[in-house]
């Protein structure tokens, strides 16, 4: 019996470590990576953009 009720809490633990880094990872990349790349596809638009209207002004 003890030896039974040991491995419930040993694979316990370990579901338990999985889904916190699991949460952990899925957290850091949303909080981290989606906000870079959100900014860098802004910034290159932008620097799209920014090109596009230094090429009229100089056909001008």
């Amino acid at each position: 019996m003890i030896s039974k009720r040991f491995k419930l809490e040993i694979m316990r633990l370990f579901v338990l470590m999985i889904s916190v880094f699991v949460f952990w990872e899925v957290g850091v990349r949303l909080v981290v990576a989606e906000p870079l790349v959100f900014y860098s596809v802004l910034n290159d638009t932008q620097n799209k953009l920014m090109s596009n209207q230094n090429a009229d002004y100089s056909q001008i």
